[in-house]
């Protein structure tokens, strides 16, 4: 199973908080048994997320993922 994470409402703009829908790809990988969860070019900003097992994320070029811990 391969999973892109803009299906599931992330946006690489850098400015938009992607955490809940790079869990939720995460999240249905896992429960689909193991998998590929893709993030593709493009800045993601997201809060901690929780790897599972069997899920391989995948960062394709010219991406970058910021993490923030500010609460808003």
């Amino acid at each position: 199973m391969r999973i892109i994470v803009t299906d599931f409402g992330a946006k690489p703009d850098g400015v938009s908080f992607s955490t809940e829908a790079i869990q939720k790809a995460i999240d249905t990988c896992f429960e689909n048994g193991c998998g590929v969860v893709v993030i593709p070019a493009g800045i993601y900003l997201s809060r901690p997320i929780r790897l599972k097992s069997n899920v391989t994320l995948y960062l394709e070029r010219r991406r970058c993922c910021n993490q923030s811990n500010q609460q808003y």
